[in-house]
């Protein structure tokens, strides 16, 4: 199962998403399916210019918390009028972030 959360916490997650509550509502379905026994999950998370630097605290928090058995990062990708401006990487924030991309690799290897 892949989930997709936009940040290392709810308010950046549920701000991305336009849905207040919707990251706690994460938690608690994956909590409970996680509890019924095997399933398998996986975090997407989709950086953008509000959650690129949020990179260490996403894969400490998901690597921890046992809710997931891994996770798969991606940037995002505009959309002509889709009115996003807010949410473009700009060039040097994208070479940050595969710069701590690849640093946090050496720790978290086998989790992404």
């Amino acid at each position: 199962h892949m989930i997709s959360v936009d940040g290392a916490d709810a308010e950046t997650h549920d701000t991305i998403r336009g849905f207040p509550g919707l990251y706690n509502r994460i938690i608690k379905n994956l909590s409970a399916a996680r509890s019924k026994g095997d399933f398998p999950a996986y975090i997407h998370t989709t950086l953008n210019a509000k959650s690129y630097r949020q990179i260490p605290e996403i894969l400490k928090t998901w690597s921890s918390n046992g809710l997931v058995d891994g996770i798969m990062f991606s940037t995002m990708t505009p959309i002509k009028e889709a009115k996003d401006d807010g949410l473009r990487l700009s060039r040097e924030q994208r070479i940050e972030l595969v710069a701590t991309l690849k640093q946090k690799k050496k720790k978290y290897n086998k989790f992404f």
